[in-house]
């Protein structure tokens, strides 16, 4: 994987901050990085480029290590795909038995 640049990234200012985004080609698939600086204060855009300079240099040493263990990184990405949609069935589960639960509650109370 080539490394990300500066040159790479948009510049895009809003009422939090700037956002910086690029496309690139992570672990054969289109991904977009979106970097969020939260500020209020203008920027120049040399110091703008430097901030994400400074970022552009861990963020390509994280990519790195993960494009060198790709075997491992997935896995790390399953479990924790696993995980999250685990607690977000137990989360409608209960929200199913709790609406039921209520639904019962309703309807004893109507025909008590």
């Amino acid at each position: 994987m080539e490394k990300l640049r500066v040159d790479d990234f948009e510049i895009e200012k809003n009422d939090w901050g700037y956002y910086f985004t690029s496309c690139i080609n992570f672990l054969e698939q289109e991904s977009e990085v979106l970097l969020i600086y939260d500020t209020e204060e203008e920027g120049s855009e040399i110091e703008l480029k430097n901030i994400l300079s400074k970022s552009l240099e861990k963020i390509n040493n994280i990519l790195e290590k993960a494009e060198k263990n790709k075997s491992q990184f997935m896995e790390l990405l399953k479990d924790k795909f696993c995980n999250k949609m685990g607690k977000m069935g137990r989360r409608w589960n209960k929200s199913i038995i709790s609406r039921k639960d209520n639904n019962l509650n309703n309807y004893n109370a109507i025909n008590e």
